[in-house]
């Protein structure tokens, strides 16, 4: 009769902590922010059609970042699992003024497999449109159709190094970074290291 009470004690006991660790897995709200440092360069008076601006400057800007070290997610409290989308993603050029204008905009993003330094990078996407401009007044762009294929591959494996590259044309030397902001849940895991790095 012991050993039955026993038995059962170590089945409640076993049932309990299976419990206990599947509650761990929680879905949290986060923000994933990744920085674009942004280098300017004016182009060559030659190379510049006549009916645009007087100063003509290029730029571009690059950024890598990968779910798993979490250095880019605001309220992620665990391991990360996977993710999901939310609504509202932007790309915000903060600090542009005046008569300041971004002219063109082009975003392609790429990925690497863990471990790899085989990048492979997807079809530029350009943001914006004939005629549309980025000003003081209007200085971020949504950003939720282009980050869909993005944020299922993080979620296919968190560990996944994700690239960003932006590019286009202004009207002065850029000096300020873009933001690339982007609502997520976040599926994390309190206790595993499945996915740290």
């Amino acid at each position: 009769m012991k050993i039955l009470n026993l038995l059962w004690v170590g089945v409640l006991l076993l049932f309990t902590i299976s419990c206990d660790e599947a509650e761990t897995n929680i879905e949290t709200d986060a923000e994933l922010l990744v920085e674009v440092p942004l280098d300017a360069w004016q182009m060559e008076e030659a190379l510049v059609a006549k009916s645009t601006a007087a100063e003509t400057y290029m730029f571009r800007g690059n950024a890598s970042f990968c779910l798993a070290n979490k250095d880019n997610l605001v309220n992620c409290p665990g391991a990360v699992l996977g993710v999901a989308p939310g609504s509202g993603a932007q790309l915000i050029f903060n600090g542009l003024e005046g008569a300041n204008e971004i002219q063109s905009l082009t975003i392609v993003w790429g990925y690497a497999a863990v471990g790899s330094l085989d990048v492979h990078m997807q079809e530029p996407v350009v943001l914006l449109a004939e005629g549309r401009s980025l000003t003081a007044t209007e200085f971020s762009l949504d950003l939720d159709d282009f980050l869909q294929p993005v944020i299922q591959k993080m979620d296919s494996n968190p560990r996944t190094l994700i690239f960003i590259s932006v590019y286009g044309y202004s009207n002065f030397e850029v000096t300020v970074h873009a933001d690339l902001k982007v609502p997520v849940v976040v599926e994390s895991d309190l206790s595993s290291p499945r996915f740290t790095l």
